[in-house]
C-alpha cells in the first residue's frame, strides 16, 4: 500500500501517526508533518534504507520501524532527532556499525536495534546517554555481528 503524505501539510497540530500493519511501502512525504512526536509504522513493506525525511522531523519522540524490512545503515544524520525518547527497529535488516552520533541523543532512553545484522562495536559514545534505560542489542544475524567491549554506561544510571 502506497500512502500520500504530500497533504499532511494542512494538519499542522498532528502529532501522533500509527500505521503499523498497514502494509504501507513509503514514507515519502512524512517530513510534512513538522509536530509529528509519534510515528509507529511497524509490521509494514518498507523495504528501503531510513529516509533522511525523518530526520526532518525535530519534534519526533518515538520511531517505531520494526517488523519491516528496512536495509542499510543508522545515518549520522540520526543526531538530528535531538527530542528522541524512544527508537525501535526490531527484525530488520540494518547492517553496518551503530554511529557514534547516537550519543548526541540526550533524550533517549529506550534503543532497541535486536535481531539485525550490525557489526562492529557498541560506540563508547554511548556512555553519554543519560536517560538511556534500555538497550537492546541482541540475536544479530549473520557472520560478522556486533563485538568488543561494552560501555560501561557510567554516565547512564537507569541502564537494565
Amino acid at each position: 500500500m502506497y500512502l500520500d503524505f504530500q497533504e499532511i501539510s494542512f494538519s499542522p497540530a498532528l502529532q501522533s501517526m500509527r500505521v503499523s500493519g498497514t502494509g504501507l511501502s513509503s514514507l515519502a512525504g512524512i517530513s510534512r508533518a513538522t509536530s509529528l512526536r509519534r510515528l509507529h509504522a511497524t509490521d509494514n513493506l518498507l523495504n528501503t534504507t531510513i529516509p533522511d525525511e525523518i530526520f526532518d522531523l525535530p519534534e519526533l519522540r518515538s520511531l517505531y520501524l520494526s517488523f519491516n524490512s528496512m536495509k542499510g545503515s543508522i545515518s549520522p544524520k540520526i543526531s538530528k532527532l535531538s527530542n528522541l525518547e524512544e527508537f525501535y527497529m526490531y527484525g530488520n535488516l540494518l547492517e553496518k556499525g551503530l554511529p557514534t552520533e547516537m550519543g548526541q541523543l540526550k533524550e533517549l532512553r529506550e534503543l532497541v536495534l535486536a535481531r539485525n545484522y550490525l557489526t562492529g562495536t557498541i560506540p563508547t559514545e554511548f556512555n553519554s546517554l543519560p536517560k538511556l534505560e534500555q538497550l537492546s542489542l541482541y540475536d544479530q544475524q549473520g557472520t560478522d555481528r556486533l563485538k568488543g567491549k561494552i560501555p560501561n554506561f557510567v554516565n547512564s544510571p537507569s541502564v537494565w
